[in-house]
């Protein structure tokens, strides 16, 4: 049984992925691990408000439902809920964590291949990821500001 105090994990993935589908990864990114970026950025809002002992490591849960069609959706759920603003910080440090996971990947794949790269432009889908990544950082840092400035945060 869902209640009202638990936010969809689902819905939340659904919005990274469309935030960061223009972004060319090196392989497919599955749904777990979009996921963990997202319960990694819950986590880290907690940390970053003060509230870090009101985070529940527990909190989170796989509900399974009867679908009146006949088939069983399980959605991912965290026990608390979160205003707009909350949201947004949580997605912009989940897109963070995305980002820097794609340059990891890609700083790996260029130490060994640099000039073959370069030669066939292959590089230019990640020229921009440093920028993106600093973008995104500002953003969150602004939202962090308007939180604190209007009392939403500890």
């Amino acid at each position: 049984m869902v209640e009202k105090t638990m936010t969809n994990l689902d819905i939340m993935v659904e919005e990274l992925v469309m935030r960061t589908k223009g972004q060319k990864t090196e392989r497919p990114i599955t749904f777990d691990e979009y996921l963990y970026f997202i319960k990694s950025a819950i986590r880290r809002f907690y940390v970053d408000s003060g509230q870090d002992q009101q985070y529940n490591y527990e909190g989170f849960s796989l509900i399974t439902s009867d679908d009146p069609d006949g088939f069983d959706h399980s959605s991912w759920f965290y026990d608390a809920t979160f205003r707009a603003d909350e949201r947004e910080y949580i997605l912009l440090c989940a897109e963070i964590g995305f980002y820097n996971m794609v340059q990891t990947e890609y700083n790996g794949i260029v130490s060994y291949t640099t000039n073959a790269l370069s030669v066939a432009n292959a590089d230019k889908p990640y020229a921009y990821l440093g920028q993106t990544i600093n973008d995104r950082e500002d953003r969150r840092k602004w939202l962090f500001y308007k939180m604190a400035r209007f009392g939403t945060v500890v």
